[in-house]
């Protein structure tokens, strides 16, 4: 990803959320895999797939490869690899000691505040928000139909988050404009069947087009602004999440 243009890769990425098929290479033992590109991978499955298999994992170093991934999917490039590092970290961190049961975890009606704070700081129209009902719904769904079930956790949490779920939910907002389309879910599970076939790519991108406005508003930002204010961004956002 890191050869392209800054914000082509960054747009690719988002692009890629459950409907670009890609391989799962999980981490091994207590030695951190060096982070790959999701598109690197080997085999194919789903990135919500991939993200899936991630948050099972129990040992620091695959904890710290689901932050990683959290991170390269949610921060813009442009804010520099160092500051993705970082926040990756960050991610980890949190994550580790909210499964320790050593801090609280996130509601649900912060990470739509966080969403909602993002979009007004990029000059997003107020016709893009999130709604902490609508996202309740997503996650009370995810346990209805069996689907993310180890990156989404209403079943266990009620209305709060672990940290890795909070970033993976603002992923899922910023590519649905803050509204979580109700079949989100049901196409998650076509895509993965048929990114097992191998024939997921051409109709995983033929409908991806609606859903990249909050994207682009992102993008732009990222695109016209320094990489500190960049990562301005995404520390306000940590902030609201207490990462």
């Amino acid at each position: 990803m890191r050869g392209r243009s800054a914000s082509k890769a960054f747009l690719t990425i988002f692009l890629a959320l459950s409907l670009m098929p890609c391989g799962f290479c999980p981490p091994v033992c207590a030695q951190q895999s060096e982070w790959k590109p999701f598109t690197y991978r080997h085999s194919f499955t789903t990135i919500d797939d991939m993200l899936n298999k991630d948050a099972q994992a129990v040992d620091p170093a695959g904890i710290h490869y689901y932050g990683e991934d959290l991170a390269h999917l949610i921060v813009p490039d442009q804010a520099g690899t160092a500051y993705i590092d970082a926040f990756a970290d960050r991610v980890t961190k949190a994550e580790e000691v909210a499964r320790k049961g050593k801090r609280k975890l996130v509601p649900e009606a912060d990470v739509v505040h966080a969403f909602n704070e993002l979009m007004r700081q990029i000059g997003a129209p107020p016709s893009i928000r999130a709604d902490a009902d609508r996202l309740h719904k997503f996650r009370v769904h995810a346990v209805t139909v069996g689907a993310l079930s180890a990156v989404l956790t209403a079943d266990r949490n009620g209305t709060n988050c672990y940290p890795g779920e909070a970033v993976y939910l603002l992923s899922v907002l910023l590519i649905s404009d803050g509204t979580i389309p109700e079949h989100y879910l049901e196409g998650v599970a076509a895509l993965s069947q048929r990114a097992e076939r191998g024939d997921g790519y051409a109709t995983a991108v033929e409908s991806a087009g609606p859903l990249i406005e909050t994207v682009s508003f992102l993008v732009a930002y990222s695109t016209n602004h320094p990489p500190r204010e960049t990562a301005k961004l995404f520390n306000h956002l940590a902030k609201n999440l207490n990462l």
